[in-house]
């Protein structure tokens, strides 16, 4: 279980590579400012920002202020697992697709800053055979809490995601992370998803996201600085591992989407 509240990032996380956790990411911004995209549209987190997100989903982070801080917690996939089993159609999982990002007045800031202190208690001083049986309860109160916030607060506010969509949606987010070095195109993608390109662009934009082809680049360039910032493979090989057909293109396609060239990348980042 991962306790953090810090300026830096989540262990194991580092600027512009996505961010791979298990279970639940929860962060409570406390100080300060950070950039981070979630599922490759960009968001700022400021004081008394809230964002809960499950593993399926891509985090990248940006920057974060000198004065950041924040409470940080990986909620175990075991917990995670059994809070959705238990709860699996909620309110929550249609807000998070249009907005991440949860505001909070300053009495639900300060209920859930208590909640991750009593998290902190239930973790470090529970025995062994009760521990998640504790923690699992006290992540569904969280839960339940939040959903309440969303049925109070955003009711009504922009759009649902019906069921059928957010399904579709989760789907091809999950085979973006399972083939997401493969280079697919849209077409490829929808055949898998057994609907047609047309129509996986119209769930896109029905739902406000972007389009199918802007998600798909979007992955792949965080595949690519991915393999610039964690391995000392050359641009050819990291071309290869990406399926384009040669560095050249793949130079001229990671300055189109970035503004600089995969070794200016490495160089600026290292």
């Amino acid at each position: 279980m991962t306790r953090q509240n810090t300026n830096t990032l989540p262990a194991g996380a580092a600027f512009g590579v996505k961010y791979r956790f298990s279970g639940m990411l929860l962060v409570l911004v406390k100080s300060g400012e950070a950039a981070v995209s979630i599922n490759v549209s960009r968001h700022r987190l400021a004081t008394a920002d809230f964002i809960m997100l499950a593993e399926e989903v891509s985090v990248i982070w940006h920057s974060v202020s000198t004065d950041f801080s924040a409470e940080i917690i990986i909620i175990p996939e075991r917990i995670y697992q059994e809070v959705s089993y238990r709860i699996p159609t909620t309110a929550y999982w249609d807000a998070v697709e249009i907005e991440p990002v949860f505001h909070l007045s300053k009495t639900l800031y300060q209920l859930i800053d208590s909640w991750c202190h009593i998290w902190h208690f239930l973790q470090d001083t529970t025995g062994n055979s009760y521990q998640d049986s504790e923690l699992t309860s006290h992540f569904l109160t969280l839960f339940l809490a939040v959903e309440d916030y969303i049925k109070n607060n955003a009711g009504g506010k922009g759009r649902k995601m019906d069921s059928g969509s957010r399904k579709i949606m989760n789907r091809f987010y999950s085979l973006l992370a399972l083939h997401s070095k493969d280079n697919m195109s849209v077409a490829e993608y929808a055949d898998k998803l057994n609907i047609t390109s047309s129509y996986l662009n119209k769930i896109c934009a029905r739902n406000r996201q972007p389009s199918p082809k802007e998600i798909i680049d979007q992955q792949t360039v965080v595949e690519v600085k991915t393999l610039l910032l964690t391995t000392r493979k050359p641009i050819k090989e990291i071309a290869l591992d990406v399926n384009f057909k040669d560095d050249s293109y793949l130079c001229r396609f990671f300055r189109r989407m970035t503004g600089q060239s995969p070794k200016e990348y490495r160089e600026n980042n290292s």
